[in-house]
């Protein structure tokens, strides 16, 4: 599976009910660099499971 990390993802209330007092800034990617969702574009589809093998082909500089 190739996959391209596209952009960070925006918290939303949709999740809130799923943190502690409701509070998801902490996967805020301003707030907490790293700690953020990523959204993603299919590039090859495949199957992929914890534990597999992740290389990174061409890093991009624009963050």
């Amino acid at each position: 599976m190739i996959i391209e990390l596209t952009s960070h993802t925006t918290p939303c209330t949709n999740i809130q009910p799923c943190f502690q007092d409701g509070d998801y800034s902490r996967i805020s990617q301003k707030a907490h660099p790293g700690w953020s969702r990523l959204n993603t574009r299919i590039l090859q589809p495949g199957y992929i499971q914890i534990g597999d093998k992740v290389t990174i082909i061409k890093e991009s500089s624009d963050d």
